[in-house]
């Protein structure tokens, strides 16, 4: 494999052509990455969700022990200032809320929560405080710690979504993006310490001994340790900082 490689790298015009399609792979990737990394998703029971905006709804997207849920929200088609949340959740579950919002600011505001004309909820939402939904503007509504599925089992029949998470899916409060700069940046620097280990081979080992020791040589076991980051290590560290910046 490495002579025809090697083989490939001396014709002129391979090497062109190995350069285009390497490229035009590489375009391909980061366009997907950015889009991943950009995406908007919410929280909800663990999972995070894609926001699929629409003409009409936003939509929120994902899977649960490969099962579908969808979450649509929308503005009631009856010009009566009600947001529409419905659930789709796994084991045929169905719950439709109707939720009325008066903004006070940015972050806060009274909203009330209603499922076939009966009133859940008539309180506060805040952003910036630790519980979501308040029955006043100090007692935090403590219910929702009821509604909540068990890592890895299944949605049970008596299951209902928590007021808290109807109240942040109409009000949009929880969307963020998918991607962490902080891995990425670690990505990139690690690329580049990595590009100059195979650029100037002996680059690090002198930096590290030059100091202590006159004309230093690495030793067998330095070189095959170097090859071996070459090959396996800085590869896969690669990948799974890419991994970690959008997971």
């Amino acid at each position: 494999m490495l002579h025809l490689f090697e083989k490939i790298w001396q014709n002129r015009i391979a090497k062109i052509i190995l350069f285009v399609l390497s490229g035009f792979i590489l375009l391909i990737f980061a366009i997907w990455y950015l889009s991943l990394f950009n995406q908007k998703v919410m929280n909800f029971n663990g999972d995070s969700l894609k926001q699929i905006e629409l003409s009409d709804s936003t939509q929120y997207q994902g899977k649960y022990l490969n099962e579908s849920i969808l979450i649509n929200v929308q503005k009631s088609k009856q010009n009566t200032g009600e947001i529409i949340v419905e659930y789709n959740l796994p084991n045929k579950l169905y719950f439709k809320y109707n939720v009325l919002i008066e903004t006070i600011d940015n972050f806060r505001g009274k909203i009330k929560i209603f499922q076939d004309n009966k009133e859940l909820f008539n309180g506060i939402y805040d952003n910036k405080q630790t519980f979501y939904l308040y029955i006043n503007n100090s007692e935090p509504y403590l219910r929702d710690m009821l509604s909540v599925v068990v890592s890895n089992n299944h949605y049970p029949d008596n299951y209902t979504p928590p007021l808290s998470s109807i109240a942040r899916f109409a009000t949009g409060h929880g969307v963020e993006k998918r991607g962490e700069i902080i891995p990425l940046i670690m990505f990139f620097i690690v690329l580049a310490i990595y590009l100059v280990d195979i650029k100037y081979p002996q680059f690090f080992f002198l930096l590290q001994n030059l100091i202590s020791v006159k004309d230093p040589e690495p030793s067998e076991f330095y070189l095959a340790m170097q090859k071996l980051g070459w090959f396996v290590i800085y590869p896969i560290l690669l990948v799974v900082l890419l991994f970690k910046g959008v997971c």
